[in-house]
């Protein structure tokens, strides 16, 4: 019978976290590299750190949800979801009825429409 020790699970879990963290990294400069460039290494990491913890408390668990919702954070700023100007994305991220694409979904429909409407 196979065992797993809670230490090969926090290894296990630790290196995840460490793939996501390089996968998201990679985002910033394939997809976001004029908007990060002003940004220094050190503040790239933490912007990963801060949108990889959010999309963990939101189980955003699928790799494009947290690009999706890094993108976001690049663009609107770490506070997003949580800030009084966006806590209808926060409601929207908190909503586990949805699967986290349809949050995700959801999320952009919703910022267009606000978008277009200068809200």
């Amino acid at each position: 019978m196979l065992t797993i020790r809670k230490a090969q699970m926090e290894s296990l879990k630790e290196a995840q976290l460490d793939a996501a963290r390089r996968q998201l990294i990679d985002v910033l400069r394939r997809d976001y590299a004029d908007d990060v460039a002003p940004l220094s290494e050190d503040e790239r990491r933490r912007l990963v750190e801060v949108a990889l913890a959010a999309a963990l408390r939101w189980h955003l668990d699928d790799e494009l949800s947290r690009e999706r919702l890094l993108g976001h954070f690049v663009r609107q700023g770490e506070s997003f979801g949580t800030d009084s100007e966006t806590t209808w994305a926060g409601d929207v991220l908190a909503d586990r009825a949805l699967t986290a694409t349809e949050r995700m979904n959801e999320i952009d429909r919703l910022w267009l429409g606000r978008s277009a409407t200068g809200r």
